[in-house]
């Protein structure tokens, strides 16, 4: 139930709030987030990288190893994997690892959205369709496989979304998840 509904309606949440936010900074990005969908997508991949849809992942050894500090872990030991904290780490992030900047330069080999969608055996499925295609030297925008989130907050801009300034937004209480229990945006009339 998470991955099929909740996990890409939040991130696009996220994404429109860390993207209207940037660009109440930053009104020069405004004209190229309309413009540029690889740079739309690449906004999103930032947001994606603070706000994961599971911030731990947890697993169990198959067999005993050790980690890197020097910890013993024996088979059958839970390992949690600390996504949201490995994802704003700044020696792969850079000093402003917390902050929401979609310039961002990410370590070798590591992709924008970081862990968000694990890695390796357990890569989320739902990886490409939700964060689309990363794109490479001449990728055509046109073509380009962006991903249902990056399609989503696409379409909302092109509606002229923006937060109600009447009914404020509100953080779910409820949860220990950083998600929206209610956003509400304002759409441009005759253009749905």
């Amino acid at each position: 139930m998470q991955a099929a509904a909740h996990s890409s309606s939040n991130s696009m949440v996220h994404a429109f709030h860390e993207i209207t936010t940037w660009c109440e900074e930053h009104p020069e990005d405004r004209v190229r987030i309309d413009e540029d969908p690889l740079f739309l997508q690449r906004c999103v991949h930032e947001s994606l990288r603070l706000h994961p849809a599971s911030p731990v992942a947890w697993r169990t050894a198959a067999c005993p190893f050790h980690l890197p500090t020097g910890e013993e872990v024996a088979e059958g030991d839970s390992v949690v994997i600390e996504l949201l904290e490995a994802n704003q780490d700044p020696s792969i992030c850079g000093d402003d690892a917390g902050a929401y900047n979609p310039y961002r330069e990410m370590a070798d080999r590591v992709p924008p959205y970081a862990l968000t969608f694990g890695v390796g055996l357990h890569t989320c499925f739902g990886r490409d369709l939700a964060g689309g295609a990363l794109p490479g030297p001449g990728s055509d925008p046109a073509t380009h496989h962006l991903g249902t989130v990056t399609s989503l907050v696409k379409s909302l801009f092109e509606h002229n979304a923006r937060p109600d300034p009447q009914n404020p937004r509100v953080k779910d209480p409820d949860t220990e998840r950083q998600n929206w229990s209610s956003y509400p945006v304002l759409l441009n009339k005759g253009k749905i």
